[in-house]
């Protein structure tokens, strides 16, 4: 009997597997009529702006979301399109507002207008993920480790846009290489007038502050999608999209998104379809790291690790520390471990500090949503890998499934230094990209239930 035979016939497999979707419409909660809810959010949204920015913003501001709404009820699939630009490429609006938060509340303002019932492979896991998130937020405000309820709101809210993100991606089963190519130049274009004015280190000032990282990260998950396209059914615009994201992590000379790259590149070697290409990269990127400023990025990183232990001696013999990056992560890190020894099962609730303080997905995710959140996110990455397995050795296109799965892989080493999981920048676009690997896995057989109410 295989492995995954095993996991269907067990008895957490199935209870996991019955438990209701969290969308609107499901049997966990009804909404009222969508037309109340769409007058609710713009006025919400046109006062935000208001207070924000002022009427000049507000008026045009809230115009624009409406007619996102009336675009995206006749054509969906447009709103996938720019969510995958925005989500990737695009900057803040302001220090609250993204331009994705826009496009998520038309498209599922849009979605409501036509409400139906439907399941996917992740329906329990997020479930379970969100019912964790709300729990470390009651938890966080009865223990008042939460300063202030309205961020941490907010934060709780991005990790559900995320997810509703993914359950558009699984209906609409978008075409992603248009978009993705189209934000990659964006990015690859901005990044390389950076290079040519002598930036130290692109994607570090405005409108990308302190986002190389992130950036590469981008070009990261594109570049896994696009090996999964090459395996598959997405031909030369896969190649295309590998082109523009390898460009990109060289650009951005993140170094979490150069590891994670090769890393990528050597899980293509068993692959027959791409492993000339990945060797291709591997020459390819040899070279750039010989000839580039990727170079003194790299000759940084043992400079640092020097610093780090020399820094690390004086203390240990009582003399004064040197400055170092390392040591005052590792020092942050100890101080977390502190906070999560105090509240080891709910954490101190999502948003409860400036999330620069962990650049580690494992620590916020151990210190603000403890350990329930922890059991939730990996029962949730397990749930991910098995599905997109079952897609991969049972659906049409094998390829998209295998480019999620790599994806989701990056995603788990680009968290080492970066809260990557809690980012928009790159958890919106995986979340898009496991959505639309298991949507194509299920074909025409996506699994649509009786709506229970009437349309409004």
């Amino acid at each position: 009997m295989s492995i995954r035979s095993s996991l269907e016939r067990s008895w957490s497999y199935r209870w996991l597997s019955r438990l209701p979707s969290p969308l609107p419409g499901s049997v966990l909660f009804k909404l009222p009529s969508s037309r109340i809810l769409e007058s609710f959010f713009l006025l919400g949204l046109a006062l935000y702006l208001a207070s924000a920015h002022g009427l000049w913003v507000a008026i045009p501001g809230t115009v624009i979301t409406f007619g996102l709404i009336e675009l995206f009820s006749v054509r969906p699939s447009a709103g996938i399109f720019l969510l995958v630009i925005a989500f990737a490429a695009l900057p803040r609006i302001d220090p609250v507002l993204r331009t994705e938060d826009i496009l998520v509340l038309a498209l599922v303002l849009a979605a409501l207008r036509k409400p139906a019932s439907f399941q996917t492979p992740l329906d329990g896991a997020i479930t379970v993920w969100i019912f964790s998130i709300g729990l470390s937020l009651a938890g966080g405000l009865a223990a008042g480790t939460i300063a202030s309820p309205v961020p941490a709101a907010f934060t709780a809210l991005k990790l559900v846009e995320y997810i509703l993100a993914f359950y558009a991606a699984f209906l609409l089963r978008p075409r992603l290489e248009l978009p993705l190519a189209l934000a990659l130049l964006i990015l690859g274009a901005l990044g390389l007038y950076d290079t040519l004015q002598g930036a130290v280190r692109p994607f570090d000032a405005f409108p990308y502050p302190a986002e190389s990282n992130h950036v590469g990260g981008v070009g990261v998950l594109a570049a896994a999608f696009s090996f999964g396209g090459i395996i598959g059914k997405g031909g030369r615009r896969s190649w295309l999209v590998l082109l523009l994201a390898g460009l990109l992590v060289v650009l951005s000379q993140s170094r979490i998104a150069l590891v994670a790259f090769s890393i990528l590149l050597l899980l293509q070697l068993p692959h027959a379809r791409t492993r000339p290409a990945a060797i291709l990269c591997l020459l390819i990127l040899t070279g750039f790291v010989l000839i580039s400023p990727v170079q003194n990025r790299l000759r940084d990183s043992t400079l640092e690790w020097n610093t780090f232990r020399s820094t690390r001696q004086k203390v240990a013999e009582g003399l004064p520390p040197e400055f170092s990056l390392t040591r005052n992560r590792f020092e942050v890190w100890g101080l977390l471990a502190e906070d999560y020894a105090r509240y080891p099962v709910l954490g101190t609730g999502p948003g409860s500090r400036n999330r620069v303080l962990y650049e580690n997905t494992y620590a916020m995710l151990a210190c603000e949503l403890g350990a329930a959140g922890i059991a939730a996110f990996f029962l949730l990455i397990l749930s991910v890998f098995f599905s997109l397995h079952r897609v991969a050795h049972s659906g049409p296109d094998p390829g998209i499934a295998y480019g999620a799965a790599f994806a989701t892989a990056v995603m788990l080493i680009l968290g080492l230094t970066s809260i990557s999981f809690f980012l928009a920048r790159e958890a919106g676009l995986w979340w898009i990209l496991v959505g639309t690997a298991l949507g194509r896995g299920a074909g025409n057989e996506i699994r649509k239930l009786p709506s229970k109410r009437a349309t409004p």
